[in-house]
């Protein structure tokens, strides 16, 4: 994350505002405790959570409660296979798969990666390893100043 605490919900409050299609936003956060509240009601339970804004205090938007579906959890540990970090065996602790499921009443088709721990959160293979293919999205938030040009380039 480029130094960033990866908790930054501007962009994922912006995707809410829209219903996207079948194959939807796709973004990531680093949210502990999201990913905690959605081990302990498994795969399929439906919960609300707190996404954004518990690590950056300063330049976060406050904390978005959100309605979502816990999708997948799973290891969030990856080899990056490609572009400026071809190589890269990463290691972001544990994560869950988030699908949005309504946002002020509105459904939005967004799913948000989260994970425990902060790294390569532009990674194809990070979406990959949370169940969801980066290269159907309609819209994919791939954070980092730079890695994003080398993995979506062509």
């Amino acid at each position: 994350n480029a130094g960033a605490p990866g908790d930054s919900n501007w962009i994922l409050m912006e995707l809410l505002k829209y219903d996207w299609p079948s194959d939807g936003a796709m973004t990531t956060m680093v949210a502990p405790t999201a990913v905690a509240a959605a081990r302990a009601a498994g795969v399929g339970a439906s919960l609300k959570v707190k996404l954004g804004g518990l690590r950056d205090i300063n330049f976060s938007a406050p904390p978005l409660a959100v309605e979502c579906v816990v999708e997948k959890l799973f290891d969030a540990k990856f080899y990056i296979e490609t572009g400026h970090c071809a190589g890269m065996d990463c290691d972001l602790g544990q994560g869950a798969t988030l699908r949005i499921a309504s946002h002020d009443g509105n459904p939005t088709n967004v799913a948000v990666v989260c994970t425990t721990g902060i790294g390569a959160h532009f990674a194809a293979e990070m979406f990959q390893v949370g169940g969801l293919d980066p290269w159907r999205a309609s819209v994919l938030v791939a954070k980092s100043p730079a890695g994003y040009r080398a993995t979506y380039g062509a």
